[in-house]
């Protein structure tokens, strides 16, 4: 293999920007999933290079899959990190029952949907006889719990389990 490629979700801020922009420095080529166009011309003008651009909500069943027909065809995935995330707070006792299934759409089954996803070009990579891997970016919420995000306690709990 010559270029590694990754795929970072989430890459519009915080920790997922801040993988696009490391990989992106190392001189691999990254696929960086955004949903809004001002994240996306802000990662084309950063990088206009080494990334990528996938348009894609990870609760998007038809947009994950495309993404990862297009990853596959792109050649082997080296990485893939699962950074796609939201907090919608609110108390339990409260929060609307479609408020709590988004929050675990986006940050638990999202995950889940994204990796199954882009297994086959990181199976690729693994073919051609190149460390392939996986990382999924968590976070303490998934350790301990605070009030009132008792439905991102849930998901968090979820990607540890």
């Amino acid at each position: 293999m010559s270029t590694r490629s990754y795929v970072v979700t989430g890459a519009s801020t915080g920790i997922g920007r801040g993988c696009v922009d490391a990989l992106a420095a190392t001189g691999a080529h990254v696929w960086a999933s955004v949903r809004a166009d001002t994240d996306e011309q802000a990662l084309r003008r950063d990088h206009p290079d080494g990334v990528t651009v996938l348009r894609m909500d990870v609760t998007d069943t038809d947009a994950v899959a495309a993404a990862g027909q297009r990853v596959l065809a792109g050649g082997p995935l080296t990485g893939l990190v699962n950074n796609a995330g939201v907090a919608l707070p609110a108390p339990l006792e409260h929060i609307p029952v479609e408020v709590f299934r988004r929050q675990l759409e986006v940050n638990l089954i999202g995950q889940l949907a994204v990796t199954q996803a882009m297994l086959p070009a990181l199976r690729k990579s693994r073919g051609q006889g190149a460390d392939a891997r996986i990382v999924m970016i968590g976070s303490i919420g998934g350790r301990i719990a605070a009030p009132m995000l008792g439905a991102y306690h849930a998901s968090k709990f979820g990607m540890v389990g």
